[in-house]
């Protein structure tokens, strides 16, 4: 059975940036776009300027996660560009607005009201995360690991 939706990470192999995003599509579609908009409007985000800049041939494109429905998909979407910090211009593509497509974490979104099973989920998320240091040559990160990711079984 095919996926709701799946998140995806774009690479830029001349400077290491990346791009995490989204798609309902299936993927070489969706890259299809990417590149094409490059040519046919002008460029929106960071990504479109680079792929305008130095040609989509520089680029790969991979598959890293899938999900069941919109607000696990952005949920997982923003868990990526944290992980990948892509949301740094530094290191990535990714502008902080452009983060969900879930209007309850849009900059200008009215406040919804969470029913109590939703809130729930939240807290028990909140509840399932465990800092994790990371090492790395140059520096030395926190992620923040779900509980399916975590090496120790307890949880």
């Amino acid at each position: 059975m095919r996926p709701f939706g799946i998140v995806y990470l774009v690479a830029d192999t001349l400077t290491g940036k990346k791009y995490v995003g989204q798609t309902r599509q299936v993927l070489e579609v969706r890259w299809q776009q990417h590149v094409g908009a490059n040519y046919t409007l002008p460029p929106q985000s960071a990504l479109d300027k680079a792929i305008r800049a130095t040609g989509a041939d520089l680029f790969t494109i991979e598959q890293i996660d899938e999900a069941t429905n919109q607000l696990d998909l952005d949920d997982r979407e923003a868990y990526w560009i944290r992980f990948h910090w892509t949301a740094n211009p530094e290191r990535g593509y990714n502008s902080l607005e452009a983060r969900t497509a879930n209007p309850a974490f849009a900059k200008n979104a009215p406040k919804v009201e969470l029913s109590s099973a939703t809130r729930a989920r939240f807290r028990n998320r909140r509840k399932q995360v465990e800092l994790k240091p990371v090492e790395h040559p140059t520096v030395l990160r926190w992620h923040s690991l779900p509980a399916h990711m975590r090496r120790d079984s307890s949880a």
